[in-house]
């Protein structure tokens, strides 16, 4: 079911947030591991991420810069997301993604 993909991927996202890995590690490793879910789904899972973590934590500090990592994720993947709808992927899966940033690196 796709909502409990959604969960899923957010709930990766977290763990890697915590594990400290980097933007682009954390990107990679989720479209790594689900390559044929779609980038809008991927961003819609960041998302929920941050909003959860704003959720628990309203009030503190720490929990904001967290969710807005989340949110400035979702930023760079939907700006990559357009770049291959330009070139004519109009719904570009994770493997795409991959596929597109091995191609620029």
């Amino acid at each position: 079911m796709q909502l409990e993909r959604i969960d899923s991927i957010s709930e990766q996202a977290l763990k890697l947030h915590l594990s400290a890995y980097s933007d682009s590690e954390i990107l990679h490793q989720i479209c790594e591991k689900w390559p044929k879910v779609s980038g809008l789904e991927i961003c819609f899972s960041l998302t929920s991420a941050g909003v959860a973590l704003e959720r628990m934590f309203k009030s503190e500090k720490a929990s904001q810069q967290s969710s807005l990592r989340f949110y400035k994720l979702t930023s760079i993947l939907s700006a990559d997301l357009f770049e291959l709808q330009v070139v004519g992927n109009l719904n570009a899966l994770g493997r795409d993604l991959l596929v597109h940033w091995n191609d620029r690196d």
